[in-house]
């Protein structure tokens, strides 16, 4: 496990060499959501999906909301709040795909036992071939303000002719664009990220 060090004896609690070689993404934030501890399989994921540079963006110490988007960001800050006040498990599916493979992750959030953090463990539920139709990237993905819209879910990348269209372009996904701009799309937010009740 790599451990911030002023963190450590916070994890005393935890079985750390299980968690160290769990096939599972796994993280530990303090109760700031500062980013403290992860393990191998966080790194390996990374790099097995280009994402070095975020290991180097969101290194140990960093408020781990800060690599999600606003709304993304809102629902995960509740989320983990609500752990630490009432401290109880939080759970939540989610679509991590390439540009060639649909995954399906379960993200699991628990309290620490001396509630100074959460451990969050990310579950592979299953791996297949993408097969949703692809469309390669076009104008109409492009936005008047030279934007494009990609679904922070599932990565769809919304349609500008046909707003409530969003189409799989599996170009974007292996080589995004730095005029990405990411939100959900209708299906994920009613699905996934349903908003409360007023």
């Amino acid at each position: 496990m790599y451990i911030q060090n002023c963190f450590r004896e916070n994890l005393l609690c935890l079985d750390l060499e299980s968690l160290s070689q769990s096939n599972d993404t796994v993280c530990v934030i303090d109760t700031d959501f500062r980013l403290v501890a992860f393990n191998e399989a966080w790194v390996n994921f990374a790099i097995t999906n280009n994402g070095s540079d975020v290991l180097q963006k969101y290194p140990l110490g960093c408020v781990i909301l800060d690599a999600c988007f606003h709304d993304a960001k809102e629902f995960y800050r509740k989320a983990y709040a609500e752990i630490l006040a009432d401290p109880d498990r939080f759970d939540q599916d989610y679509e991590c795909s390439s540009d060639a493979v649909h995954r399906l992750f379960h993200q699991t959030a628990y309290p620490l036992r001396n509630n100074t953090g959460i451990l969050i463990t990310h579950h592979l539920v299953y791996e297949r071939q993408y097969a949703g139709t692809p469309h390669e990237f076009g104008a109409q993905h492009v936005s008047k303000d030279g934007f494009i819209v990609q679904c922070a879910h599932c990565r769809k990348v919304q349609d500008h002719s046909k707003p409530d269209t969003w189409d799989w372009v599996p170009s974007l996904v292996r080589d995004p664009l730095p005029n990405i701009s990411h939100s959900f799309c209708s299906a994920c937010l009613d699905f996934y990220y349903p908003l409360p009740c007023q």
